[in-house]
């Protein structure tokens, strides 16, 4: 399975989805020698344990590491991050950043960070980690969408650091984490 496998696989959805889901891909996905082809991998200190194209055993333990198809991947990725984050409610770039974020972050934390960035631009959210209404209508409000896409990426890197104060182990990952934040500057912020 490739990643235009899923993607094309995912034809029917929405172009926010699809544009977001292959740049999940791109940072997730391991590949055998060919380049092309995603395999399943288990990296050791990972706390996530098996892993395909980005799903990880310890936070989906009903997906189907052995028997995977284009389908599962994305219905994962919309079922457990895009939906729950409302991604499709929030004003471009926001909507597709947010998406990718969510994956490596969890949802309560992407939504926490959103509404953390909207509090920079005056609003007065509740940080509740959870997207509700008054948090869309603030984000459709701000009159900078790029520059509040860019204020949410900046508290993504400072989230990061976050987790390596607590958790040293993880450092290891740091470098693969702010290289995605700048994937994500440059492909949708410039």
């Amino acid at each position: 399975m490739t990643i235009a496998d899923i993607v094309s696989s995912a034809s029917g959805e929405s172009a926010t989805f699809r544009k977001g889901l292959a740049s999940i891909l791109r940072n997730e996905c391991e590949y055998e020698h060919d380049g092309l082809t995603i395999r399943l991998e288990n990296v050791p200190g990972d706390s996530g344990g098996m892993t395909f194209a980005g799903i990880d055993q310890s936070s989906h333990p009903e997906f189907d590491f052995q028997n995977p198809t284009p389908k599962m991947v994305w219905q994962t990725y919309k079922d457990h991050y895009f939906k729950p984050l409302r991604c499709a409610e929030f004003p471009t770039p926001l909507s597709v950043i947010s998406f990718v974020q969510s994956v490596n972050q969890g949802v309560a934390s992407v939504a926490r960070l959103i509404q953390l960035a909207l509090n920079d631009y005056g609003c007065r959210l509740v940080i509740d980690g959870d997207v509700g209404d008054q948090t869309l209508k603030a984000a459709w409000a701000c009159p900078d969408s790029f520059g509040l896409a860019a204020a949410f990426l900046a508290k993504s890197k400072r989230h990061y650091a976050e987790i390596i104060s607590r958790i040293p182990r993880d450092e290891k990952f740091l470098k693969g984490w702010n290289n995605r934040i700048e994937d994500l500057r440059s492909e949708f912020l410039t």
